[in-house]
């Protein structure tokens, strides 16, 4: 019990060591992106309650030091080479769908009515076969496909990357 007070004085009086910012918060490095509070790498102030009980202890914020301003910088690199490949691969997704337009066939009436539904998932299976990787999530088909026809369906990839892909329905 008296060990347990000891490093409870012990912590308190190392949080009084944190360097003060202009305002007399704490001044934090972030280290994650925080909702409401910055990006990776933003230099913050911010109340001593929320510094020592959440921030510094998730590993979301350090304390403002040149070696945590490295830390950050590093973190924000790797973030940008990852954010960077994912754009590459989503504008090789975009030639590879204006490449490859797509034929779906399925049984339908005289009047050329399907007697199913083709939905999203269908869409996004059919371009997985052809080597094209996409969610059914990503597939802006706004109702399913009731009629034989041609369609170009919007396919939203990442952050604004969007691309589109030709449907044709055909009778079985």
């Amino acid at each position: 019990m008296i060990n347990a007070i000891k490093d409870k004085r012990a912590r308190r009086h190392q949080t009084n060591k944190l360097p003060t910012g202009k305002n007399g918060g704490i001044e934090l490095i972030l280290l994650q992106e925080v909702d409401k509070l910055g990006k990776i790498g933003d230099l913050v102030e911010v109340k001593r309650g929320y510094a020592v009980n959440f921030l510094i202890p998730s590993g979301a914020a350090a304390v403002a030091t040149e070696k945590a301003r490295q830390l950050a910088e590093a973190r924000k690199a790797e973030q940008k080479a990852a954010h960077d490949k994912k754009v590459a691969a989503a504008q090789d997704t975009v030639k590879k769908l204006a490449a490859n337009p797509l034929t779906l066939t399925a049984t339908t009436d005289d009047n050329g009515n399907l007697y199913g539904s083709i939905y999203k998932k269908e869409v996004a299976k059919a371009l997985q076969d052809k080597g094209i990787e996409v969610s059914p999530e990503q597939v802006g088909l706004e109702g399913p496909i009731k009629v034989t026809g041609f369609y170009s369906v919007p396919i939203r990839l990442f952050e604004g990357i969007e691309g589109k892909i030709d449907i044709t329905v055909d009778r079985a």
